[in-house]
């Protein structure tokens, strides 16, 4: 009877250790199953955020859009010397201001570069300081825009004239010796210098690669210029 007892004790003692090492596995299984999906749920919302990113940054790259040139046939803008609110017509094209002038091009070969003195001055001339301009805040329009660093240079006078604005003007042109990063250059530079509301102005243009530039774009530039100087004024009307 004592035997019989014993081994339905036993029984029950195996019983219920079998119930609670299943209960267990059961748990960690669980727990497993559960940190597995939180890990797979991880790596799916990266995988969506790169997605995203990847959308959004070529979305940028179609929102980019490259400077439409124009042809200096279309001469309908107006451009403002900001520091002396001096105004002249211009071709309609892509533009890069500063304080005391402006780039104008349509084309990396060449610009149409409008400058002046870094003050105005009763006692400007351009007999006296075309030079200092010409060697500064030309030179300095220049680099800013082709990275071309100038040296020192004054063009040769062709010609004298009188602008509609009341201004007598030099017309001049020369060969610009200049260097781009190590590399000898020789650029063409046409244009009038003259002083305006005792301002020093420099109207002209520079070709940077002489090759890419046929006599055709040439003349139609140069006539451009001779456009320019004759729309200078203190009002953008």
């Amino acid at each position: 009877m004592k035997r019989i007892l014993v081994k339905r004790i036993l029984a029950f003692v195996l019983a219920v250790t079998c119930m609670f090492s299943v209960c267990s596995c059961g748990g960690n299984t669980d727990k497993d199953v559960a940190g597995a999906s939180s890990s797979s749920g991880t790596k799916i919302d990266k995988s969506d955020k790169n997605d995203q990113t990847t959308e959004e940054s070529q979305s940028e790259e179609n929102n980019v859009k490259e400077v439409e040139y124009k042809t200096f046939d279309d001469f309908t803008g107006t451009e403002r010397i900001a520091a002396y609110d001096i105004y002249l017509d211009t071709p309609v094209c892509a533009m890069e201001s500063d304080y005391c002038g402006f780039v104008s091009h349509n084309s990396q070969d060449y610009a149409i570069i409008v400058t002046s003195s870094k003050e105005s001055n009763p006692d400007l001339s351009v007999e006296n300081d075309f030079a200092d301009v010409m060697n500064t805040s030309f030179h300095s329009c220049v680099n800013n825009f082709n990275h071309l660093k100038c040296e020192d240079y004054t063009p040769e006078t062709i010609d004298t004239v009188t602008l509609p604005c009341g201004a007598e003007a030099i017309k001049f042109e020369g060969i610009q010796p200049a260097d781009m990063y190590g590399t000898p250059k020789e650029c063409y530079v046409y244009g009038y210098s003259f002083v305006f509301n005792d301002v020093l102005l420099i109207v002209s243009y520079i070709i940077f690669d002489d090759s890419a530039v046929d006599e055709a774009t040439k003349t139609e530039v140069t006539d451009c210029i001779d456009r320019m100087v004759q729309t200078v004024r203190t009002t953008r009307d």
